[in-house]
């Protein structure tokens, strides 16, 4: 979750400087401050849980508009970063899970029909 803040801030700052160097553009017209974009980006992490809905449930809109490829490359990052992180975090905790060498097949809770065989003294 931390990655994802730490993105939020950082693609806030950028589409902010984007916008404030004329580069990029954002809907509704009106200056739009740093607090607009990292509401806007919280608004897309809340957006990348597609079946939880959570911006329909709640009835959230976004606060912001991109327009253009400028106002694009900061989201599109932004997304892929979030993605890329939950990935990894998912890939960490299935090797957690099942260690180098141990298949998720094989176990103690799959061999407990397994004849024990002795090993000689």
């Amino acid at each position: 979750m931390g990655i994802a803040l730490i993105g939020m801030a950082v693609a806030a700052s950028i589409s902010f400087l984007l916008e404030t160097l004329r580069w990029a553009s954002y809907g509704p017209e009106g200056p739009h401050t740093i607090i607009d974009f990292n509401l806007y980006y919280g608004w897309v992490l809340l957006d990348l849980l597609p079946e939880v809905k959570v911006t329909e449930s709640l009835g959230l809109v976004p606060p912001l508009q991109p327009r253009g490829a400028g106002a694009g490359v900061p989201l599109v990052a932004f997304r892929v970063l979030v993605i890329a992180g939950l990935l990894g975090t998912l890939k960490d905790w299935w090797q957690r899970r099942h260690p180098e060498g141990s298949s998720p097949t094989k176990g103690p809770a799959n061999d407990a029909g397994a004849v024990q065989k002795e090993s000689p003294a």
